[in-house]
C-alpha cells in the first residue's frame, strides 16, 4: 500500500471511531441526570409547569433522542459546544477550553520531556547491566515512583516544598522565606505580567508561557515559568518512567540479539557506537510510540496534580464541572480528550508507516 492510500484510509477509520465516542458521551450525559435541573438549578422546584415546559421545549428536549443527539452533533462539529457556568462566569464551553488548554498541554509536553529525558537512559543502562546487582537497584526504585498514587506524589511533593522552606527561614531567622518556593500558578503573577501580544504586537499570545515569553523577549518571565512548571512537571513525569524504562529495556535487550548488531561487534566496533548508533536507533520506536500515548493519557490523569498545584488547566476545570454536574463542560472535556487520543495515534501510525512501509499492511 503506497503512503498516501495509508493515510486516506486511517483518516477515514478516524470518522467512526470519533462518531461513536461522541455518541457515548452525549448518551451518558444524558441519562445522568434531569438537565432541566441542571440549566435552571434549584429553582426548578418552585417553577410552574407550564415554564418547565416551555425550558423544555427551547433546549429540544421534548424532541426524539436521535433528532437531539444529530442536533447535538451538529452543534458540535461547527462550534458551539454548549455554555458552562464556573468561577470564570459564564461562557462557551469551546472558548473556555481553548483558554485553558496551553497551560494542560504545556504541563503535560514537560513532563513528557522529563519522563523520556529520565526513562530512556534508565531503559538502556538496564538493557546493558541485565541480571546485575546495580540493575535491579535501579529497576526498584523507578518501580517504586510508580507505584506511588499520583496525588499522592503530588501532595508529598507539595508538603516537602514548604518544609524545606519553612525550615530553611527557621536556620536563618527569615520568616518570609516560608512557602518561597514556586509551587503554585504558572508564574509568579505578583511580579510578572503574561505577555498580551509577542514580537513587538505584531502576533497574539500563543497561550504557552515559555513560547510567549521567549517571543516577546521576557527571558526572566520564561525561567520563572519553568522553575513553576518544574515540580508538577516532576510529579507527573515520575510514574511515566517506569513505563518508558521497561518499554527500552525491553527493547534493547530483543534488539541487542539481532544479527547486524552480532555483525557490528564482529566488525570490532566500539561498545558505545553499537548501542547508541545502531541498537537504540531501532529500539527507540516502541518507545517513542508508549511515549505519545502517555502523553495523551496525561492530559485525562492530571487533574489532581492540577488541583493540588493550583495549575490553571483543563484538570481544574474538569473537576469544577463534576463538582456542578455542568453536562456541557464534562461532554466537551471528553470530546477534546478524544481529539487529542486520534491524533496521536494517527500521528503515531504516519510516523511508523514513514520510517517503515512494511507497517503500512500490519496497521491499516
Amino acid at each position: 500500500m503506497n503512503f498516501k492510500g495509508f493515510v486516506i484510509k486511517r483518516l477515514i477509520f478516524l470518522i467512526p471511531v470519533f462518531f461513536g465516542v461522541s455518541f457515548i458521551s452525549w448518551f451518558l450525559a444524558d441519562i445522568s441526570g434531569d438537565p432541566i435541573t441542571a440549566y435552571v438549578g434549584d429553582n426548578a422546584l418552585m417553577m410552574p409547569e407550564e415554564d418547565l415546559r416551555a425550558i423544555e421545549r427551547a433546549l429540544g428536549l421534548d424532541k426524539p433522542w436521535l433528532e437531539r443527539y444529530l442536533a447535538h452533533f451538529w452543534r458540535f462539529i461547527t462550534g458551539d459546544w454548549g455554555t458552562t457556568g464556573t468561577h470564570f462566569g459564564e461562557q462557551p464551553v469551546l472558548g473556555l477550553i481553548q483558554h485553558l488548554f496551553p497551560a494542560s498541554i504545556e504541563l503535560a509536553l514537560f513532563s513528557m520531556i522529563l519522563a523520556l529525558s529520565m526513562g530512556i537512559p534508565l531503559g538502556v543502562f538496564s538493557a546493558t547491566n541485565k541480571n546485575k546487582g546495580v540493575e535491579g537497584l535501579v529497576r526498584g526504585t523507578y518501580l517504586s515512583g510508580y507505584s506511588i498514587p499520583l496525588f499522592v506524589l503530588a501532595m508529598l511533593v507539595s508538603y516537602l516544598l514548604f518544609q524545606f522552606t519553612f525550615e530553611l527561614s527557621n536556620f536563618v531567622g527569615d520568616k518570609s522565606l516560608i512557602g518561597t518556593l514556586p509551587y503554585r500558578d504558572r508564574f509568579t503573577t505578583q511580579v510578572f505580567y503574561y505577555p498580551d501580544r509577542i514580537l513587538f504586537g505584531l502576533l497574539p499570545s500563543t497561550g504557552f508561557l515559555l513560547i510567549d515569553s521567549l517571543l516577546s523577549f521576557n527571558f526572566l518571565l520564561f525561567l520563572d515559568g519553568l522553575v513553576h512548571l518544574f515540580f508538577p512537571g516532576l510529579v507527573v513525569a515520575i510514574p511515566q518512567v517506569a513505563l518508558i524504562s521497561r518499554m527500552t529495556r525491553m527493547s534493547m535487550i530483543e534488539t541487542m540479539k539481532s544479527d547486524y548488531i552480532l555483525l557490528a561487534r564482529a566488525k570490532g566496533l566500539k561498545k558505545r557506537t553499537i548501542l547508541y548508533k545502531h541498537a537504540l536507533r531501532n529500539a527507540i520506536l516502541p518507545t517513542l510510540t508508549v511515549g505519545s500515548l502517555i502523553l495523551a493519557n496525561l492530559l485525562a490523569g492530571i487533574i489532581f496534580v492540577e488541583m493540588i498545584f493550583y495549575w490553571p488547566g483543563l484538570g481544574t476545570f474538569l473537576l469544577e464541572a463534576i463538582n456542578r454536574v455542568d453536562t456541557p463542560a464534562l461532554t466537551g472535556f471528553v470530546m477534546i480528550t478524544t481529539i487529542i487520543y486520534l491524533t496521536t495515534n494517527f500521528l503515531v501510525d504516519l510516523m511508523y508507516a514513514f520510517v517503515d512501509p512494511r507497517m503500512r499492511d500490519v496497521i491499516s
